[in-house]
């Protein structure tokens, strides 16, 4: 079947459970919570025969090896042992999954994907080295962006707001790149280097991703699930009246506000208000020169 043809076919099965099913191409996630473990093994096993059953009607199969559940909680659960099943298929329980390229891990510190990042990352870091001899820096600059940039651009309003520890080491291997093209000694201060190149920062890239997805947001065209229901504050002005920033959620532990539920509305309250009525284009151009304007004065 062609790709469209196969997301008709599977249409409709986020209505064969009460699971939360969230589907990519031929990939699912079913979610489901509770705070008792009991309570939650019985209720998932039960939705997954329901699923199961689904799958029967429509005649296609699950490749079991590549199906595995996780268990999300601050709570010391590891005395109980889940017994997650699908028809006769046992599903067996990790700490990590990779999910659209992306790892997910159970405690959500984004360990292990800025672990297989960074990997990446120094795969890059290896080839503009050994080609910097040979081309110039606008070069380098095209180089960068495909083996470099893309790679801490993907996904990064998930992870971007790990720890200072865990996203160090990737915070250290694009300096390590920014002195290479620029041909700078390995204990060059890197912020005019970044000015100079004009290129963001890993907490800058971040900012301006959240940034787009807040505009995109305001501008509905393209709302995000989590900050679906967020409320505008109610701003007054002497010459206009106008919606442009949202009430920061009140979100107590350190993992909740490293959601963009959180992040969001926080980092939009920073961008420039100007830049805020612009198209997606110039806003993206304007956000990102802002942004670099702060390496001047580091």
């Amino acid at each position: 079947m062609g790709p469209l043809l196969f997301l008709i076919y599977i249409n409709d099965l986020p209505q064969a459970s009460d699971l939360q099913v969230t589907l990519y191409a031929d990939d699912a996630v079913l979610m489901c919570k509770d705070k008792n473990p009991t309570l939650l093994q019985n209720k998932m096993n039960k939705e997954l025969n329901s699923i199961e059953n689904w799958i029967q009607a429509n005649k296609l199969t699950v490749n079991y090896k590549k199906t595995n559940f996780l268990i999300f909680t601050k709570r010391k659960i590891n005395k109980f042992l889940f017994n997650i099943k699908m028809g006769q298929n046992t599903i067996n329980q990790q700490g990590s999954v990779k999910y659209l390229g992306v790892i997910i891990d159970d405690k959500l510190s984004w360990t292990k994907h800025i672990d297989y990042l960074n990997k990446k990352l120094c795969k890059g870091t290896w080839a503009l080295s050994k080609l910097k001899n040979y081309v110039d820096v606008h070069t380098l600059k095209i180089i960068y962006y495909s083996l470099i940039y893309s790679h801490l651009k993907y996904c990064i309003t998930s992870w971007g707001r790990a720890s200072k520890t865990i996203i160090q080491p990737i915070i250290s291997t694009q300096k390590r790149v920014i002195r290479i093209i620029t041909g700078s000694n390995y204990q060059a201060h890197t912020n005019p280097l970044f000015n100079k190149l004009e290129i963001l920062k890993l907490p800058d890239i971040y900012k301006l991703q959240i940034g787009i997805t807040m505009h995109n947001q305001k501008n509905f065209e393209k709302i995000t699930q989590p900050l679906k229901n967020l409320k505008f504050l109610h701003e007054h002005n002497t010459r206009i009246r106008s919606k442009t920033n949202y009430f920061i959620p009140s979100i107590q532990t350190n993992l909740g506000r490293s959601t963009i539920r959180f992040a969001g509305p926080q980092i939009w309250q920073t961008v420039p208000s100007k830049f805020k009525n612009y198209s997606k284009t110039q806003f993206k151009s304007a956000y990102k020169k802002y942004l670099l304007t702060f390496y001047k004065s580091q």
